[in-house]
């Protein structure tokens, strides 16, 4: 079974039954073959069972969820003023990505807007250089790239 198929078959179970027939018999002679071929009427009753969950299955079925870079969890183990320095003055492009997932209450982005701002330049820069220090080489690279 492919997988657009799955996707459908998801989406009709969330309709009432009488429309999901309606759907079914608008097939076309080869659309309804194939549908009885692949056991659509099994499937879409399997799929009605999932529509009553309340949970969001997205994060379940994918298998390609992004893993945090190494250096990007340590930073999160920082305070919360030396991590927004290091993101004003790296200017990366992670930086809403990773403010998305480890500034839940908004804090870094207050400390950005207002006293990163108050902070000397000079001061901001040797802090960020000691965090560029502290990066290997691969991880180096990898904050530019991504």
């Amino acid at each position: 079974m492919s997988n657009p198929l799955k996707q459908i078959l998801l989406k009709m179970a969330r309709l009432a039954k009488s429309d999901q027939r309606w759907i079914i018999s608008k097939l076309s002679s080869i659309e309804a073959q194939r549908f009885k071929q692949e056991q659509g009427e099994q499937l879409l009753q399997d799929a009605r069972r999932f529509r009553q969950l309340n949970v969001d299955l997205q994060p379940l079925i994918s298998t390609n969820t992004p893993k945090t870079p190494p250096f990007q969890q340590r930073l999160a183990e920082y305070p919360r003023l030396y991590i927004a320095i290091v993101l004003e003055q790296g200017n990366y492009f992670w930086q809403e990505q990773f403010l998305t997932r480890f500034d839940q209450e908004g804090s870094i982005k207050h400390l950005l807007a207002t006293e990163v701002k108050a902070l000397k330049l000079a001061t901001r820069q040797v802090l960020f250089k000691q965090w560029e220090n502290s990066l290997s080489f691969d991880e180096h690279v990898e904050t530019i790239d991504g």
